[in-house]
């Protein structure tokens, strides 16, 4: 295995990427390994004392965040593919349905920032997955199941197609070991809407309030911008994802295993 740096290395998915790699971590928290800021292109002259650098840094889509999504998905990352040495392999872990012409900032910052790595650093992998769940995360458990600890949640009808963690990780480890380039999106077999995700893979039982009854107010709490939610929340609820052709040696478990 070369030698890989995990940039959002102690993050959810980045944590799992660095233990299955035995990588290195960069990033802002106090554990990485090397402490640094994407935005800032001074601190990321160590990148190329690594063979491979995976970047897992993105921002949350259920939420308004306090950093623009123009700042993470682009400009950090375009900092990364310049400082970056051109025989270095960078992974860039976007997401599905990333688009420069999609009507939600969160996917269309995402489809900008892959559309910088592929003008300026040749070789790179973007891989796209969807959702990604890991029940036995406490990270996952308090973001997804914590806020509806009261039994009672919205039934949410629109659906993903959702990924385990480990079958990234899996998916990053296979880029490394063959050196594969391009792009790809990684996506379940299976159909879950979030309900059906706090119940089967969080295994939790819940009360459903119908979407008839709940909508109006998301609606309302989104136009004022109110919890953290804006109107690019609203608007994430109401895209439909394409999904393209998943690569042969991508071969996700069953969320019910």
């Amino acid at each position: 295995m070369p030698d890989v740096l995990v940039i959002g290395g102690t993050g959810f998915l980045g944590s799992a990427v660095a233990q299955a790699t035995d990588a290195d971590t960069f990033g802002r928290s106090d554990a990485a390994d090397i402490n640094g800021n994407i935005l800032l292109r001074e601190d990321l002259g160590q990148l190329n004392d690594y063979d491979v650098v995976v970047n897992c840094v993105g921002l949350s889509p259920l939420k308004e965040p306090q950093t623009p999504y123009q700042a993470i998905h682009v400009h950090g990352l375009e900092n990364i593919a310049t400082v970056l040495e051109d025989e270095k392999h960078l992974i860039h872990i976007s997401a599905l349905g990333a688009d420069v012409s999609a009507p939600v900032t969160y996917l269309r910052t995402k489809g900008k920032g892959e559309r910088v790595l592929r003008d300026t650093h040749d070789n790179h992998t973007i891989l796209r997955p969807d959702v990604i769940y890991d029940a036995d995360s406490d990270v996952w458990r308090d973001r997804v199941l914590q806020p509806f600890r009261y039994g009672v949640m919205p039934n949410v009808t629109k659906a993903s197609r959702p990924v385990h963690r480990e079958d990234v990780t899996s998916a990053v480890e296979h880029v490394i070991r063959r050196g594969v380039t391009g792009s790809f999106d990684l996506y379940g077999d299976e159909e879950l809407t979030i309900t059906d995700m706090v119940c089967e893979i969080g295994g939790r039982r819940v009360l459903t309030v119908p979407e008839f009854v709940w909508y109006p107010f998301f609606y309302l709490i989104c136009e004022l911008r109110l919890f953290g939610l804006s109107r690019d929340q609203r608007s994430l609820y109401n895209y439909e994802l394409a999904y393209g052709e998943r690569p042969d040696w991508f071969r996700p478990r069953s969320v019910r295993e």
